[in-house]
Parts: structure tokens; C-alpha cells; sequence
């Protein structure tokens, strides 16, 4: 029985105690039988507290409010990863014991914070950390976990060779301009992908590079082919000869081309963890509850960008192929969640099957869901048309809006927040008498020149059911506790925790507006 119980409990006995003491039957009689079964409800009621896995300020999520997607908007420097990310992330550990996900990020700092996390919930053993050799190990140094990037059978090869291009072409500058070798060489990868899988090599972006690039390679994938005799290695055979029969100076561009786009794979460092031949882990395997994390150099900063696209489009994959199951078998899935946190730098093109638009209304269904943290509604606008970035904002049906940082994004904002309908009152004189006017107008909840005024940690809740809130989201550290810093200035947050054995994240100050 909760706290609020007991004492519903409690003014039940009281009031059941006056009505015997000071009210004549039947009345009396009446009023006891009313107390007792609302004493007798309080008690034998089911319990759905349980189901919440997620609580800000005021506000509660049941799993299937969670599910529903989240967009984090603030700018740098506002708290949407020290306050909102780990308090989501934290509270999921929390709540949901077996989740499992993919966690992104640009900065390259996510992966310590995922690393004390899991260790303080003890689930070190489920934490996959995609790691490069750190500054400074030798050679002997081995990875602790492999991947191989594009090693899914079930994914398209012209699925990954548009997630290639398209990310390269982002890269390199190149949109806008002339499409005719992108394409060309987005068929030649497609078509690459298609011969290593037909001829049960390793599917790996380095493999792809040496036969579109290297002329041994390429006469050994033709004398397979031939071997081979089948009509699917003959009609792959064709794609291919017509690739390497293409006139010199196209050739000779269409090779300039994929060498750019296929480059950033090539690094041996990069190679070893993100395209093994034999990798340990696959995306699968966050159905059991693996959290996978990247670490790596800020040298790799091109890289990383590539590598979270496709980890992305793996996990959007994944959940869809969650509805192969039966209604049985999806009941039993877990909770999986993507974190991408400057969301932005990885969305998808509008023209992708997986696009982020389209994945993020669905996979809902499959218990998945993405958490994205953009500084700005203008920075998803940049990376999609405008028609489609409204639609995956639409889709992300939760949101948390901290310091707005630009006027554009502070109208998208207010605008989503909602208006509410007043009253003005106007005054005036009219021969020698006092008149009062009233007027209806509708003004929205907070003007945009406010959501740019918000105070750190500050944010904006809006529940995707029910009414918004605007509360003080505190920071929190890997365990749970808030930083000293923050408790220096904010003492009664530090009496708070003192007077707490287990500090939770979970109590946010109410701010009036």
C-alpha cells in the first residue's frame, strides 16, 4: 500500500467513526457503508504504479507514453545531456531491467557516462563498448568488442549503399551538385554488396574497396562468377563488367569517387573494431539487453559521423523486424531504445526506406523508440525538408525544451506549446463616466522571447498526453547523485540528497510562470 493510501485509509476510519458518533441511522448507516468500501478500494485496488518508468517534475510515463519518442531541444550549454539524456538514461536503468539500445553521440563522451552507469546498476556485462585503441596502447592492444557495420544479410545492399553515399556526400560537400558519379558509384557498391553475399564472402566495406578498386581483386571476383555458372552469377557478372567497362574518364571518376566515400573505413583502427570479419556482437543482441556504446579519438570525428549513421539504420532495421513476430512473441520483447544525442548530424534522407521520419511513427509498436537531442528545431530543418522534419517532430510526441537558441526555433516552439484563451480588460472615459471593455484574445502559453530566457536546467515538459510543465531539471552523475557544483549553489538540493540514503533524480522544483 503507497503512502496516499494509507492515509485515504485513514480519513475513511475517521469518517466512518463520525458518522457512527454523530449522525442518526439511516443516514448514519449510509455514510459508514461508503467510507468502508471506499477504505476497502484503496486497499484491494490493483497497483499500476508499477508500470511507470519514467518521471520529470510532476509528470509520469508508462511504457506506452515512453515509447512514443522523445526530442530534446536546447542550446549548447542549456544541461539537455547532463540533465535531461541522464535522467532518462538513468531511470530506464532503473525501471526497466533488461532494456537494451544504442547509444550516439558527436562529442565522443557518452560512453563514460553509459560505462560508471551500467556499472553502478551492475550491468557491466551487458555494456558493448565499441572502442578504437586509445591514445597511447601499443599494438598489442585488442579491441574488448567487434562489429561488422554492414554485416546484416536481411539489410538491402541498396539500403547500404545509399546510407554510404548519402553520409559521404554530407561529408564532402557535395550536395547540390552534379549527381551523376554519387550515382554511379552508389550502383557500383550496391552491386558489390550483392557479389560478396552471393559468393558467401565477408560482407565488409575494406572487401567492397579492394573489388571496386583493386584490379587483382576484381579479376578474382570475375573467375568466381564464371565458375560459378548460375543465373545469378551471370546477371551479377554483367553488372559488374559493366562497371569496369565504363569509358576511361568516367571510370576514372566513378574510382575517384568511391575512393573518397569508402576511405574513412580503411583505417586499420577503424577496420579492426566497425568492419571484422568476425565480429563477437551483432545488433541483434540488444533484444537481450545490450547497450551498445562507441568510443573513439576526436580524430575520427568524419568516422564517427559514418558509423553512428549506420548504427542507426541497423537499429531502425531491427526494430521493424520486430513485426515478423507473432502478437505472442512481440509481448515478450524488451524495451530498445537509440539515444542519439546532436541527433541532427546522423537523420536520414527522406528518400531512405529507413528514414527517420518514417521509423520513428512505427517502431513505436515493436516497444522502441528514439531520444533525440538537436540544439534546434532549424538544425532538423537543415538536414530535412521542411515536410518531413515536421512530420518525425510530430512523431516524437514527448519533448523537452530548455533555452531556445534562436528566434526561429523559439516561434516552433511557443507555437508547440500551445495557446490559451484570456480575457483583456480596457478602460476608458465616456461623457464623464468610466467604462469597462472585455475582450477574448488568444495568446500562447509562453511567448518566444521566454523560451529564449529559460535559466539553465530549466525546461519546458511536454507529456504526450498530458498537460505541459515547466520545472527545474536538475543534473545528475552516473550514480545518481547531483554534482557538488550544483549542490554549492543550490543548498536545498544538497539537504535534499543529505537527508537521502539513495539520491534519485526523480524530485524537480516546481517553477511558477
Amino acid at each position: 500500500m503507497k503512502f496516499l493510501d494509507g492515509i485515504l485509509c485513514l480519513l475513511c476510519l475517521g469518517g466512518t467513526l463520525t458518522a457512527y458518533f454523530l449522525l442518526a441511522p439511516p443516514a448514519s448507516w449510509a455514510v459508514i457503508g461508503l467510507c468502508a468500501g471506499f477504505a476497502a478500494w484503496t486497499i484491494l485496488a490493483p497497483d499500476h504504479s508499477g508500470k511507470i518508468v519514467l518521471r520529470l517534475g510532476d509528470l509520469s510515463w508508462t511504457m506506452e507514453d515512453f515509447v512514443r519518442g522523445w526530442l530534446i531541444t536546447g542550446r549548447t550549454g542549456s544541461g539537455k545531456t547532463q540533465s535531461a539524456i541522464n535522467a532518462i538514461t538513468f531511470q530506464i536503468f532503473q525501471s526497466v531491467k533488461n532494456w537494451g539500445g544504442i547509444c550516439l553521440d558527436q562529442k565522443g563522451l557518452y560512453w563514460e557516462i553509459l560505462v560508471k552507469m551500467a556499472a553502478h546498476f551492475g550491468r557491466n556485462d551487458d555494456l558493448i563498448l565499441l572502442q578504437t585503441r586509445p591514445l597511447g596502447k601499443d599494438m598489442l592492444w585488442r579491441p574488448p568488442h567487434t562489429i561488422n557495420l554492414t554485416g546484416n544479410p536481411h539489410v538491402p545492399a541498396s539500403t547500404y549503399a545509399k546510407v554510404i553515399v548519402d553520409t559521404a556526400v554530407s561529408l564532402t560537400g557535395g550536395r547540390g551538385g552534379n549527381p551523376f558519379f554519387p550515382t554511379k558509384a552508389q550502383l557500383a557498391i550496391q552491386t558489390a554488396f550483392e557479389i560478396l553475399r552471393h559468393i558467401e564472402a565477408f560482407v565488409t566495406i575494406p572487401n567492397i574497396h579492394r573489388m571496386l578498386l583493386n584490379k587483382e581483386d576484381a579479376q578474382y571476383v570475375i573467375e568466381e562468377l564464371t565458375n560459378r555458372g548460375d543465373q545469378r552469377s551471370r546477371e551479377l557478372l554483367a553488372a559488374f563488367r559493366s562497371y569496369l567497362e565504363q569509358p576511361p574518364e568516367q571510370f576514372g571518376g566513378v574510382q575517384g569517387t568511391l575512393s573518397t566515400y569508402l576511405e574513412f573505413f580503411l583505417d586499420p583502427e577503424i577496420a579492426e573494431v566497425f568492419c571484422a570479419e568476425e565480429p563477437t556482437f551483432s545488433v541483434s543482441e540488444i533484444d537481450h539487453g545490450k547497450i551498445v556504446c562507441i568510443a573513439m579519438p576526436q580524430k575520427f570525428q568524419s568516422e564517427r559521423l559514418y558509423i553512428n549513421t549506420i548504427l542507426k539504420l541497423s537499429y531502425y532495421f531491427h526494430a521493424l523486424s520486430r513485426f515478423d513476430k507473432s502478437a505472442q512473441e512481440r509481448e515478450k520483447d524488451n524495451l530498445i531504445v537509440l539515444f542519439a544525442d546532436e541527433g541532427q548530424e546522423i537523420i536520414t534522407g527522406a528518400e531512405s526506406a529507413f528514414a527517420d521520419h518514417r521509423a520513428a511513427g512505427v517502431i513505436r509498436e515493436a516497444r522502441a523508440t528514439i531520444v533525440l537531442a538537436t540544439q534546434a528545431y532549424t538544425s532538423i530543418h537543415g538536414a530535412l525538408d521542411k515536410r518531413y522534419a515536421d512530420v518525425l517532430m510530430l512523431n516524437l510526441s514527448n519533448e523537452l525544451i530548455f533555452t531556445v537558441a534562436n528566434q526561429d526555433s523559439a516561434v516552433i516552439a511557443s507555437k508547440n506549446i500551445g495557446e490559451r484563451e484570456i480575457v483583456e480588460k480596457s478602460w476608458g472615459w465616456s461623457g464623464g463616466k468610466k467604462s469597462y471593455n472585455y475582450q477574448k484574445k488568444i495568446k500562447p502559453f509562453f511567448e518566444s522571447y521566454q523560451l529564449r530566457k529559460l535559466s539553465k536546467f530549466t525546461a519546458i515538459i511536454r507529456h504526450c498526453e498530458k498537460p505541459f510543465r515547466k520545472r527545474l531539471i536538475p543534473p545528475i552523475n552516473p550514480d545518481g547523485t547531483f554534482p557538488q557544483w550544483f549542490l554549492s549553489s543550490r543548498p536545498d538540493y544538497a539537504l535534499r540528497q543529505w537527508f537521502k540514503a539513495k539520491p534519485s533524480p526523480l524530485n524537480h522544483e516546481r517553477i511558477s510562470h
